[in-house]
C-alpha cells in the first residue's frame, strides 16, 4: 500500500486544490512517484488545465519523463501512460526539485495512507500540511 499526495498551485503559488490518495498495490518509491505524476495529470485534464509544471524530487523519475523514446524502467508502463496524457496539454514540463522543497507533498502522501480511497480539497488543504504550507509561503 502507498499514499500519494498532490498540491495543485496557480502561477502565483496559491493552492487551487490538494489531494491525498491511497494506492493498494505495493510499489517501490520511484514507481509511486511516477504513479503520482500520472494521477496528477488525470486530475489536471478533468480540471481543464492547459499548461502545467510538474515537480518531483526523484531525479530518476524526472529523467525518465524527460527522456526521448520508450522507458526501460520497471515503471515504464506508468511513464508511457503519463507521457501520452502529457500530449493533451498546451505545455507540460517535468522538473526536478530538491526534497526539502517537496515536503508538503510528502506529508500529504503519508496522510493518503489514512484515507479510504481519495480525499480532495478544492481551494484548500488538510490541517496536516497547513504548517508546512505556511512555512513554504514565508520563504517565497
Amino acid at each position: 500500500m502507498a499514499g500519494i499526495g498532490a498540491i495543485f498551485r496557480d502561477s502565483k503559488g496559491e493552492v487551487i486544490m490538494s489531494a491525498a490518495k491511497k494506492e493498494v498495490s505495493v510499489m517501490t518509491a520511484v514507481e509511486v512517484e511516477a504513479l503520482a505524476i500520472l494521477r496528477g495529470l488525470q486530475f489536471c485534464i478533468l480540471l481543464g488545465i492547459q499548461n502545467l509544471v510538474i515537480e518531483s524530487d526523484s531525479l530518476l523519475v524526472v529523467k525518465e519523463f524527460n527522456m526521448q523514446g520508450s522507458s526501460q524502467a520497471t515503471f515504464g508502463n506508468v511513464v508511457r501512460d503519463a507521457k501520452e496524457l502529457m500530449t493533451r496539454f498546451g505545455t507540460c514540463q517535468v522538473q526536478h526539485v530538491i526534497r526539502s522543497c517537496n515536503s508538503t507533498t510528502h506529508s500529504l502522501a503519508k496522510f493518503g495512507l489514512s484515507v479510504q480511497n481519495i480525499s480532495l480539497w478544492w481551494g484548500a488543504y488538510p490541517d496536516v500540511i497547513s504548517n508546512i504550507l505556511w512555512s513554504d509561503s514565508s520563504t517565497l
